[in-house]
């Protein structure tokens, strides 16, 4: 039996316009949703939805096995912005492969990360971020459209092993990963000493780089991912990327839940560089993985 609640103005984090006041009967589902996520776009006149997405265009983005909860929309701001709330059976690393694909289907590109935004290149890069800040556990994708709009899809644990789903919508790309300006002020004016190979985690591999290191002659970075690949499977996605971007590949070693891929190859300038790719996976489907490039000058 679906429980509906009347939506208060202390209930959710919203204002509802004071001229009409709106005591709509809304799905405590979607009640919790907008309480427990919260709602960081704030505005002027936010109007609650119900059974419905926040924005019509935002309907070819919700996959068949999603059911629409309802959202928040802000009409009367420049940047036009939406909340839409989905409720999916799926867990959410299979949800996220679901919104992802429904996403790029629709023309959606994955924005840039912070790291290329600051003018690292390379790295592991992934449209996926693993966690949401203390006490939200859960992954987050970030696509652009060509029409100068942004998605943020925000994918938590859900009822009985399911998941909740959080569409942003942004008219504007101001201010988020999509905006050209905001990315060049990142930049700023970052010099590159030795370039990454850019990997690209498995499909559904939730998390994502949690930085990188490194001085004249040396760079690394690291990944915290979540699949149910094993290490010398999870090895073995990366390695076809390597061969693409012009690596020799060297050495292999896997030992249970350790695998090692070391390569080769030269720079611009034809010095060689030495990469070595490694992944720890501890747990049942966590997976560190480790990626530095250095190079030897031929005088040495």
């Amino acid at each position: 039996m679906r429980i509906c609640i009347t939506l208060a103005l202390a209930v959710v984090p919203v204002t509802l316009s004071a001229q009409r006041p709106d005591t709509t009967m809304i799905p405590r589902a979607l009640a919790n949703a907008l309480i427990s996520l919260g709602d960081y776009m704030g505005g002027r006149d936010p109007q609650i939805v119900v059974g419905r997405v926040a924005e019509e265009r935002l309907a070819a983005l919700v996959p068949p096995s999603a059911r629409v909860l309802g959202g928040v929309t802000y009409p009367n701001r420049r940047n036009s912005q939406t909340t839409t709330i989905l409720s999916m059976p799926e867990r959410p690393d299979s949800a996220l492969v679901l919104v992802g694909a429904r996403l790029e289907s629709a023309g959606f590109k994955p924005a840039p990360t912070f790291e290329s935004a600051r003018g690292e290149s390379g790295g592991f890069t992934s449209s996926s971020m693993g966690g949401l800040g203390p006490g939200m556990p859960g992954s987050m994708l970030s696509y652009c459209g060509s029409d100068s709009t942004s998605v943020t899809a925000s994918i938590t644990d859900g009822e009985n092993r399911g998941s909740m789903v959080r569409l942003m919508s942004s008219r504007s790309p101001r201010n988020t990963m999509c905006d050209p300006e905001m990315r060049a002020r990142m930049r700023g004016f970052a010099v590159e000493e030795i370039e990454l190979p850019t990997l690209r985690p498995p499909t559904g591999a939730t998390g994502g780089s949690t930085g990188s290191s490194g001085g004249g002659d040396s760079r690394e970075t690291r990944a915290l991912l979540r699949s149910n690949l094993s290490a010398m499977e999870m090895i073995d996605h990366f390695v076809v990327q390597l061969r693409e971007q012009g690596w020799t590949l060297n050495n292999r070693a896997t030992d249970g839940d350790l695998s090692v891929q070391t390569a080769r190859r030269t720079d611009k300038n034809g010095e060689p560089l030495h990469l070595i790719l490694a992944d720890n996976r501890y747990g049942n489907r966590d997976h560190d993985v480790t990626l530095r490039v250095w190079k030897q000058s031929r005088e040495r």
